[in-house]
C-alpha cells in the first residue's frame, strides 16, 4: 500500500493593502444589486463567469483580514446598493436591421392625429403640463 498522493498546489500571491484599500475592497464586495438587495455585484459577477466558489473564498479572506485589522464587517459595516439617482437616458434603437420600413407621408394621416381625439379636459391638462414643463426654460 505504497500509493503516492499527488497534491496539486495552487499558486498564490501576496498583496499588501493600506487600511483605506482594504476598506475599499470590503465595500466593493458588498454592493447589493436591485431590486431586492439580496445579491451582491461580486456574487453576480462570479456566477456569470462560472466562478461562484471564488466569491465566497475571496470574501472569507477579505473578512478575516478586516477582522485582524480592526475594520468592521457584517452589521457593523455600511451597506451599499446600486440605485438609479436620476432619470436614465433612453434611446430608440432598431432591432431588425435587415428590414427597412419605408415611411410615407399622407394628408389623411395628419387628419387623424391624436390632437383630434383630445377632450377639453385633456387639452387643459396638456396645456398645464406643457406650461409647467417649459416654465422658465425659454421654450
Amino acid at each position: 500500500m505504497n500509493e503516492k498522493t499527488t497534491v496539486k498546489r495552487i499558486k498564490t500571491s501576496s498583496l499588501q493593502l493600506t487600511m483605506h484599500e482594504l476598506v475599499h475592497i470590503r465595500d466593493l464586495m458588498t454592493i447589493m444589486l436591485p431590486p431586492y438587495g439580496s445579491r451582491t455585484v461580486s456574487a453576480s459577477l462570479a456566477d456569470a463567469e462560472g466562478r461562484s466558489c471564488i466569491d465566497g473564498s475571496l470574501w472569507k479572506k477579505v473578512s478575516d483580514l478586516c477582522e485582524l485589522a480592526g475594520v468592521p464587517t457584517g452589521t457593523s459595516a455600511p451597506d451599499y446598493v446600486i440605485s438609479i439617482v436620476e432619470a436614465p437616458t433612453l434611446s430608440v434603437i432598431p432591432i431588425n436591421l435587415g428590414e427597412e420600413i419605408e415611411e410615407v407621408e399622407c394628408d389623411e394621416c395628419l387628419e387623424d392625429s391624436p390632437k383630434d381625439f383630445m377632450t377639453h379636459k385633456d387639452a387643459d391638462l396638456s396645456k398645464s403640463v406643457s406650461e409647467e414643463t417649459h416654465n422658465g426654460c425659454g421654450i
